[in-house]
């Protein structure tokens, strides 16, 4: 299954019927985005226009009408909360159900080759594909292509600040597509060292009558608590790691805000530039690099949506078991029989059974005896067609 190319092509066969749902999710968040030029054009009005004017009947005109929008923004914001909600559920069921009935459906050898731990990680894997798809990482792939949208309103107003905001922007993405290089070895090694120590876990579970039996838990405890500390220490590093982006992108945000000023100042003592475009123009920066600062965070989250998919793709495209449609047959009558059967796990490997020919009838009591490691489990796996 590891030699096989990902097969990605999958999560298109099962978002394609829920197409309609993310067209609706995107004229939503077109309506948002375009709400949120109203604020920030308000405020300008307010500083160029009715504050030298003296215009009180302009400023209640635009205070009932920036209520008006406050209130359909609310009920927009609502309304793709609701359809988010929904997409969610479809994923979760398809992804889910689809997931069970292919592992179910996988050969015994394939099953026996991964650790229990690896199995249950798929199933994390589809929480986090439907949290990707329906949380705030989709919200900000639909809200990020906006960003060209305020950097030429700006133009439109501040023009002199534009070149602040352009380097600014440059900077952003820099810091997201280097976090993503960065962050992609820590989530894997974390994933890793959790796969191992729920293994661990799995088995502590399974075997506990044993391990009271004989006494093992002081034997069992260091193994844990080595598989707990390694966990412990790669989340730490991924969480550190998250932290320093974050971080750095919080000042850089700071920053803007500082530099922006400054050039507007300047730019208004020259007589080129209103107070009220500086002070929209520093509004609109927050629309404008708002999706680019939560993108150096949410990178970790598109990358490890991205592994997961791979994953899931792996998964679906190895071939199930041979599925036998069910025909009518009469009782069995409880005897087996072997005519020259050969079996080997792979085609360089040696015959484990080689020509053995075998007849059992029912009744009685039948037992197979050998040495370790002659064959006898995987024969008797052989009769029940395992």
């Amino acid at each position: 299954m590891a030699d096989e190319k990902p097969n990605r092509s999958w999560l298109g066969d099962f978002l394609r019927p829920m197409r309609r749902t993310f067209i609706e999710m995107l004229v939503m968040s077109v309506f948002v985005n375009l709400i949120a030029l109203v604020v920030p054009v308000f405020t300008m009005q307010v500083y160029d226009r009715v504050i030298f004017s003296n215009g009180i009947s302009t400023l209640w005109g635009l205070v009932i009408g920036v209520a008006l929008v406050i209130v359909f923004d609310y009920i927009i914001k609502q309304s793709r909360s609701r359809i988010m909600q929904t997409v969610a559920l479809r994923v979760d069921v398809e992804i889910g159900r689809s997931l069970f009935n292919k592992v179910t459906s996988l050969p015994l050898d394939m099953l026996e080759s991964r650790s229990s731990g690896y199995w249950q990680a798929l199933f994390r894997d589809v929480d986090m594909i439907r949290n990707t798809l329906s949380g705030a990482p989709a919200i900000l792939i639909a809200d990020l292509p906006f960003t060209f949208v305020f950097l030429a309103i700006i133009w439109v107003i501040a023009a002199p600040l534009v070149p602040v905001l352009a380097v600014i922007w440059c900077l952003y993405i820099f810091i997201a597509w280097r976090s993503s290089a960065v962050m992609n070895s820590a989530n894997q090694d974390e994933r890793e060292s959790t796969q191992s120590r729920d293994q661990i876990i799995n088995e502590m579970i399974n075997g506990r009558t044993t391990i009271k039996a004989l006494g093992l838990e002081r034997t069992m405890r260091p193994m844990w608590e080595l598989a707990h500390a390694e966990n412990i220490e790669n989340a730490s590093t991924r969480g550190s790691k998250t932290d320093s982006f974050s971080n750095f992108g919080g000042i850089l945000s700071v920053a803007t805000t500082v530099a922006m000023t400054t050039v507007g100042a300047i730019f208004i003592i020259a007589g080129e530039l209103t107070m009220g475009s500086l002070i929209a123009t520093n509004m609109l920066s927050g629309r404008l690099l708002g999706p680019l600062n939560q993108l150096v965070g949410t990178w970790r989250i598109y990358s490890s949506f991205g592994k997961a998919v791979e994953r899931l793709g792996e998964v679906f495209g190895t071939e199930s078991d041979r599925m036998i449609p069910e025909i009518e047959i009469g009782r069995p009558r409880g005897e087996i029989a072997m005519e020259d059967v050969t079996f080997a796990y792979s085609e360089e490997a040696a015959n484990v059974v080689d020509g053995i020919k075998i007849g059992i009838r029912s009744g009685g009591l039948h037992a197979v005896v050998g040495r370790n490691g002659c064959g006898k489990t995987t024969m008797i796996k052989l009769m029940q067609g395992l």
